[in-house]
C-alpha cells in the first residue's frame, strides 16, 4: 500500500510463505530517525486500544547497532481511570529491505515482566509535511500475543487529516489483499 505524501501506489505481491503483504507498492522506507520521538495511535483495528485513550508510542533510536533498533515506551489510559500505564519494549529490523521489497518490518519484544511477549509489524505507508504533519501506517501480524491489525500513527494528538485517513483506507483496499481490505473497513 505504499502511501507517501498521500499518494497510494499500486499493490505488488503477497509473501506466499506467510500469506501476508510483503511489498505493498514501491515504498521507500523512511530513515530510521523518522521513527524517533512521540507518536499518537489515532486509528486502529486492534481491540486492545478500543477502551483506551491517549495512546502514544515514543521511539528512541539506538545508535549502537548496525541495523536500526528502537526502544519504545507505550503509554495509555484506560477510559475508566486517569492513571497512565506504560509498556516498554524494543524493536529490531526483521527482514532487511532489498531492492525488490523495500518495505520495513520489525519484531517487537517486551521488556521486564513482559519479555515473553512479542509481535511483528510491517510499515505499510508513511508521509506528511513537516514533523507535525507526519503519519505512518503499520500492519501487525497475528501472533500468540496480538491479533492481525492495522494502526495509524500521527505526530498530532488529533491524528492525520480526514483527507489523509480517507487516502489510507482507499490504499488499503487497493492492495486487493483480503485482510487489508477487511481491516480498512474496521478502522475506528
Amino acid at each position: 500500500m505504499a502511501i507517501t505524501n498521500g499518494a497510494p501506489a499500486a499493490p505488488e505481491t503477497i509473501n506466499t510463505a506467510t500469506k501476508r503483504p510483503s511489498n505493498l507498492g514501491a515504498l521507500t522506507p523512511p530513515p530510521p530517525s523518522f521513527f524517533a520521538g512521540k507518536w499518537h495511535i489515532t486509528h486502529s483495528t486492534l481491540p486492545i486500544w478500543r477502551d483506551k485513550c491517549n495512546v502514544t508510542i515514543t521511539y528512541e533510536l539506538r545508535s549502537s547497532s548496525a541495523s536500526p533498533q528502537l526502544d519504545d515506551v507505550v503509554e495509555f489510559q484506560p477510559q475508566s481511570c486517569e492513571k497512565v500505564k506504560q509498556v516498554k519494549g524494543t524493536q529490531s529490523e526483521r527482514d532487511p529491505p532489498c531492492k525488490e521489497s523495500a518495505s520495513w518490518s520489525c519484531s517487537w519484544r517486551g521488556k521486564g515482566l513482559i519479555r515473553v511477549a512479542s509481535a511483528h509489524w510491517e510499515l505499510l505507508g508513511w508521509g506528511g509535511e513537516g514533523e507535525e504533519g507526519q503519519w505512518m501506517v503499520t500492519f501487525l501480524e497475528k501472533t500468540v500475543f496480538t491479533l492481525e491489525g492495522v494502526n495509524v500513527y500521527s505526530r498530532r494528538p488529533d491524528g492525520a487529516s480526514e483527507e489523509s485517513l480517507d487516502e489510507i483506507q482507499k490504499a488499503l483496499v487497493m492492495t486487493e489483499h483480503p485482510s487489508l481490505e477487511r481491516l480498512a473497513a474496521e478502522l475506528y
